[in-house]
C-alpha cells in the first residue's frame, strides 16, 4: 500500500512538471523502481517459481533503457519516423514481458485445460481484430512505400505485441480459482499499458502530444506492476490452482463479444462510410466461428463427461449406502426395502415369505479376548458362510453388530426355512481361524424363524417375529433355531397387555411395596428391609415373576424403579422417625437396563433427597448379568458408590460367578444365591463356605437368602456370614403388617419367626 501511494505520488508530480529534464528523469525512477520491486518481491516473498517475475523484471529493465536511450539520442519509437535502437529495446522489453506473463499462466493454469486456452484464444482473436483497424491498418494505409520497410514491419510490431500481452492477460484470467488481489493488480497495470499504446497509435498523426500525452499511463503501469510483486499473494500467483474449470457469466460475456467483433467492426465501417476490409474480417470470423466450434464442440464433450462420471459417482454411492461396508453385505436399509419387495411379490403370486434372525453367540466375547479387528475377521467369515449354505435367490443382509438375516422366498412350508436355518447353525458352530490359523474363534448361532401369515404382514412385523423366536433360541441354549409359531404369538400378546397394563398401573396406584427382613445372624436383630414389589389388580395379587421380566425388556422398567425407589426411600424416612432407628437400610433391587441409563443416578439420587435419608442406608441390588453385559451399568453405579450409596450383588452364584470380578466391581454388598442354602443341592455344602470367605475376602459383607430353617441360620452363624433374610426370618409383607424393628431381638413366634411375620401370606420374592 505504501508503494502505491508514493507511486501515485510520483505519477502526480509528473503530470504536474513542465517538459523538461526533471521529468524525463522521474519517469526514468519510476520505471527504475518498478523492475527493482519485481526482484524484491521475489526476494521477500520467494515464490515456488521465480523466473516469470524475473523475466518481467528484465523486460521492465529494458524498457528503461529505451527510455535511457531515447533521453540520449532523441530517438523516438518507429511509431513517429524510422526505426532505431529504441524501438529494439522496447520490441525486447514487449517479448521478454509476454514470455514472464505466459510462464506464469502456464505455471498457474490446471494440466489439460483446453478449454482455457481456446478462451484465451477467442478473447484475443476478437480483440486482435480491433487492433488491426485502430492501429495496423491505418499504418498501412499511411505507407505509400518510399520509407523503408522495417519501419512498418516496427510499427505494426507495437498493436501486435499488445495483442501478445492481452492474449497472456486473457489466459490468465481464464485460469480458475480465486480472485487473488496479485492477480487484480496485475490486470490493471497490463490494462492501463495497453491503454497507453493504444491511446499513443491513436492520437499519431492528431496531436502533437501523441507520443507523451499517455506517459501518465505508462508511469501507473509501471507503478501498479511493482505493486503486484511487492503483494503476499504473488507467491500464491506463482503455484498451480486447485479449482476446477468452468464457464462462468463472466467468461461467457467476454466470449460473446469477442464473437461479435467483426460484424460490429463491419457495421462501424458501413455507418462511418468507410472502406470496408473484408477480408480481414473475414479471416478474423472464420477463425472466431472454428474456435468458438471446437470449444462447444468440448464444452459438450467435458458435459456428457461429467454427466456419466456423476452417474457412477450416484451409482456407487446408492450401491455403498445399500451394503454394510464390512462385510458388503445388504445392510439394515437395503434388507428392509428386500423383504418388503419380497412380501409385495408373495401377495401377487399367493406364496410365503421365510425370514431368518441369526443372532451370533460368543461373539461378545472375542472381541473381548481377541480385539475388534479379530471380531471384524469373525464376521467377514460368518458373512461368507452363511451365503454358501443359503438357497440359490436368498438374501443374507446385516442389521448391525452381530445380528444378520436371511430372506427366504417362495416359501411353502416351515420345515424349508428350518432347514436352511439348521445348515446356518452348522455352518456357524466351526472353528474360525483368524491371522492364517495362527489364533482360533469359536462362536456359534441362535435363528429365529418367522413365515409370513398372510398378505398384508408388515416387513417390521415379520422382521420383530424373527427377533423374538432368536431371542427364544438364545434362551433356550443357543446354537439353535426356534420358529415364531401360534403359541409364541399369543405369549407375545399377553406381553402386551402386560406391559400396557403395568404401565396403566403406575398412574392407577395398582403397584405396592412388600417387605421383608434382614437380620443379622448373630444378634437377630433386624437390620433393615428388602423392598420387593408386587401388583395388586382386581384384587388379586400378581408376582413380580409374572411382570418383572416383560418390564425389563422396555424402558418401562425405568419407570417402574424409579417409582420403587420414591416409594422405599420415603418408607424408610418414616421407619426411621417412628421407630428412632438410624441405623435402619433399605434394600432396592435395580433391573440392569436400569442400571445402564445415565438416569439411573438422578432417579437414586433424587429419592434419597426426597426422603431426607442419608445415602448410605439405601442399598442398591443389582445382579451380576446386570454388571457383566453393559459396561455402562458398572460406570453408573461406580458413580452412585462414590456419593454414598450401598452396591449389593444379588444373587450371587446363579450368572457369571466369577471370583476373580468381585475385586473389578464397585460392590460393598455379596448375596448369595438361596441355592447354596438347599440341601437338595449336592455342591452346595462345599460351596457356601467358599463363597462367604470369598467375600470376605475381598472385604465385602455377606448376606444369604433362602433361609426357611433354623439348621440353615446355625450354618451361617458359624461360617461368620453377617445377614440373613428368608421364611423363618420373616416373610414380605406389606408395611401396615410390619412390627416395629426395634433396637435387640424381635420376640418370635412358637415357630421361630417373628411374631408380626408368622401369620404373613407364604408369598416368595
Amino acid at each position: 500500500m505504501t508503494y502505491l501511494v508514493v507511486g501515485g505520488a510520483a505519477v502526480a508530480a509528473y503530470v504536474s512538471l513542465p517538459p523538461g529534464l526533471g521529468r524525463d528523469g522521474l519517469f526514468l525512477v519510476v520505471g527504475l523502481a518498478q523492475a527493482a520491486a519485481l526482484v524484491a518481491g521475489v526476494r521477500l516473498h520467494r515464490p515456488v517459481s521465480p523466473t516469470p517475475w524475473l523475466l518481467m523484471a528484465a523486460g521492465q529493465m529494458l524498457w528503461v533503457l529505451a527510455s535511457v536511450v531515447g533521453a540520449a539520442t532523441g530517438e523516438t519509437a518507429a511509431i513517429d519516423g524510422s526505426p532505431g535502437l529504441v524501438d529494439v529495446c522496447y520490441l525486447l522489453g514487449y517479448l521478454v514481458l509476454g514470455i514472464g506473463l505466459f510462464q506464469l499462466a502456464r505455471i498457474r493454469r490446471p494440466p489439460r485445460d483446453l478449454g482455457g486456452f481456446l478462451d484465451s484464444a477467442i478473447i484475443t482473436v476478437g480483440f486482435s481484430l480491433l487492433c488491426w483497424e485502430i492501429v495496423a491498418a491505418p499504418s498501412l494505409a499511411a505507407y505509400d512505400g518510399s520509407g523503408a520497410g522495417t519501419a512498418l514491419v516496427v510499427a505494426v510490431a507495437y498493436p501486435l505485441a499488445d495483442v501478445m500481452l492481452l492474449g497472456v492477460l486473457v489466459a490468465l484470467l481464464t485460469i480458475p480459482g480465486r480472485r487473488l488481489p496479485a492477480l487484480r493488480l496485475l490486470t490493471t497495470a497490463l490494462v492501463l499499458l495497453i491503454a497507453a499504446d493504444l491511446g499513443t497509435a491513436a492520437l499519431r498523426g492528431v496531436s502533437s502530444a501523441g507520443p507523451t500525452a499517455m506517459n501518465p499511463l505508462w508511469l501507473g503501469s509501471y507503478v501498479v506492476w511493482g505493486a503486484t510483486a511487492l503483494h503476499p499473494s504473488m507467491r500464491e500467483l506463482s503455484v498451480p490452482t486447485t479449482a476446477e474449470p468452468r464457464l462462468g457469466p463472466a467468461l461467457m460475456t467476454a466470449l460473446t463479444l469477442a464473437v461479435l467483433v467483426p460484424p460490429g467492426v463491419l457495421a462501424v465501417q458501413q455507418l462511418a462510410g468507410r472502406r470496408l476490409d473484408v477480408w480481414p474480417v473475414l479471416g478474423c470470423a472464420v477463425l472466431l466461428i472454428s474456435l468458438m466450434i471446437f470449444r462447444l464442440w468440448l464444452a459438450i464433450a467435458q458435459m456428457t463427461t461429467a454427466i456419466r462420471a456423476r452417474g457412477r459417482a450416484q451409482a456407487d454411492l446408492a450401491r455403498q449406502a445399500s451394503l454394510d461396508p464390512l462385510t458388503m453385505l445388504p445392510n439394515r436399509t437395503q434388507a428392509m426395502r428386500l423383504l418388503a419387495g419380497a412380501l409385495a411379490q408373495a401377495k401377487r403370486s399367493g406364496t410365503r415369505v421365510g425370514l431368518l434372525f441369526v443372532d451370533l453367540d460368543g461373539f461378545k466375547a472375542v472381541n473381548d479376548r481377541f480385539g475388534h479387528g479379530a471380531g471384524d475377521e469373525v464376521l467377514q467369515v460368518v458373512s461368507r458362510r452363511m451365503a454358501a449354505v443359503v438357497r440359490n435367490g436368498d438374501v443374507v443382509a446385516r442389521l448391525g453388530g452381530d445380528e444378520f438375516i436371511v430372506l427366504l422366498e417362495r416359501i411353502t412350508v416351515s420345515e424349508e426355512a428350518r432347514a436352511v436355518a439348521q445348515r446356518v447353525v452348522q455352518a456357524l458352530a466351526e472353528t474360525i481361524l483368524l491371522d492364517d490359523g495362527l489364533r482360533a474363534a469359536q462362536v456359534g448361532a441362535s435363528v429365529g424363524i418367522a413365515l409370513s401369515q398372510d398378505a398384508d404382514v408388515e416387513p417390521d412385523v415379520l422382521l420383530n417375529e424373527a427377533d423374538i423366536a432368536a431371542y427364544r433360541a438364545k434362551a433356550g441354549g443357543r446354537g439353535r433355531a426356534e420358529v415364531f409359531d401360534q403359541g409364541l404369538r399369543e405369549e407375545l400378546r399377553q406381553r402386551a397387555v402386560v406391559e400396557s397394563g403395568l404401565a396403566a398401573a403406575l398412574s392407577a396406584d395398582e403397584l405396592e411395596l412388600h417387605y421383608q427382613p434382614i437380620v443379622c445372624v448373630d444378634t437377630g436383630e433386624v437390620e433393615g428391609y428388602e423392598a420387593l414389589l408386587r401388583w395388586r389388580r382386581d384384587d388379586a395379587l400378581i408376582p413380580p415373576d409374572s411382570f418383572i421380566p416383560i418390564a425389563e425388556e422396555s424402558e418401562l422398567i425405568c419407570e417402574v424403579d424409579a417409582w420403587v425407589l420414591q416409594r422405599a426411600a420415603q418408607q424408610l424416612a418414616l421407619w426411621t422417625r417412628d421407630w428412632h432407628r438410624p441405623d435402619l437400610v433399605m434394600a432396592v433391587n435395580v433391573s440392569g437396563r436400569h442400571a445402564a441409563r445415565a438416569r439411573v443416578i438422578a432417579d437414586v439420587a433424587d429419592a434419597a433427597q426426597a426422603a431426607g435419608i442419608d445415602p448410605a442406608r439405601l442399598v442398591l441390588e443389582v445382579t451380576e448379568t446386570a454388571m457383566v453385559d453393559d459396561p455402562a451399568a458398572v460406570v453408573h453405579l461406580s458413580e452412585l458408590r462414590s456419593r454414598g450409596f450401598a452396591i449389593s450383588l444379588d444373587d450371587f452364584g446363579t450368572g457369571y460367578s466369577s471370583l476373580a470380578r468381585l475385586e473389578q466391581l464397585p460392590l460393598d454388598i455379596l448375596k448369595v444365591d438361596r441355592k447354596f442354602l438347599d440341601p437338595d443341592v449336592p455342591s452346595a455344602a462345599k460351596l457356601l463356605p467358599l463363597i462367604v470367605h470369598a467375600g470376605h475376602a475381598f472385604g465385602l459383607t455377606v448376606v444369604a437368602e433362602g433361609v426357611e430353617h433354623e439348621h440353615q441360620l446355625a450354618t451361617l452363624r458359624i461360617l461368620g456370614c453377617e445377614s440373613a433374610q428368608g421364611y423363618h426370618l420373616g416373610r414380605p409383607v406389606r408395611a401396615t403388617d410390619v412390627r416395629p424393628a426395634t433396637a435387640g431381638r424381635q420376640p418370635t413366634s412358637p415357630s421361630g419367626l417373628p411374631q408380626a411375620q408368622a401369620a404373613a401370606p407364604a408369598t416368595r420374592p
